[in-house]
């Protein structure tokens, strides 16, 4: 595969419970499941994913459960872009997260409508626009583990920073994505019983450095 991961999961009918994915250069959990995969998680809870290149949790696949999918008791921390990407056809419940010190804690989409807006809203079938549900959970943006630092702009910030240089001036992006909690593309997205706290502007400019100036916003959501 062209991205490595700890945990490599092709189907979701399995129990994957208190493990730990650390390290990886680029997921800790995949699930590469179908598009259109009707099954949902047997039991996925009390994992950790950490320190990993990418994300701790990633699936974008598109499935579409036939019930509920529910990811419980999962902590993301120090992963240099998401503490979980999820991109899914039907509904998904996140309960009792914990994600800190990642660019991202959660990014969610359902790739849009699945049907033509007349079928959808005449109520012919509800399914196709996903629901993602975040609760009873916890998004710190910058806590007080800075990590190793070990580049230049790292050492004068001092701390370790999820993104390692800036975007690209033809990215069409700023030089640095925002340190954020949840972050969505489409679908709907419910955050209920959460909390946020530490994901603030940082702004610091180091003479000497290749990449002297950084200018980072931060948000909740």
């Amino acid at each position: 595969h062209a991205h490595p991961a700890t945990f490599w999961l092709h189907h979701p009918d399995n129990t994957v419970e208190d493990n730990a994915a650390a390290g990886s250069e680029a997921f800790g959990f995949w699930f590469e499941v179908e598009n259109g995969e009707p099954t949902p998680p047997r039991s996925f809870r009390g994992n950790v994913a950490h320190s990993n290149g990418d994300s701790g949790f990633w699936c974008d696949r598109r499935p579409q459960p036939a019930s509920e999918a529910v990811y419980a008791d999962l902590t993301a921390y120090k992963n240099r872009r998401y503490g979980f990407w999820l991109r899914s056809w039907k509904d998904s419940r996140i309960t009792n997260y914990r994600a800190a010190d990642n660019r991202a804690g959660l990014y969610v989409a359902s790739e849009g409508f699945q049907l033509l807006m007349p079928d959808y809203f005449a109520g012919a079938n509800r399914s196709g626009l996903a629901r993602a549900t975040v609760e009873h959970s916890l998004f710190l943006g910058e806590t007080a583990n800075v990590g190793e630092p070990a580049s230049c702009l790292e050492w004068t910030v001092g701390r370790s920073l999820p993104q390692r240089w800036p975007n690209g001036p033809n990215s069409n992006l700023p030089a640095w994505d925002a340190l954020s909690g949840v972050e969505i593309y489409d679908g709907l997205l419910g955050v209920e019983h959460t909390t946020f706290a530490h994901f603030r502007d940082r702004a610091h400019f180091a003479t000497g450095c290749p990449n002297p100036d950084f200018e980072r916003a931060g948000a909740a959501l």
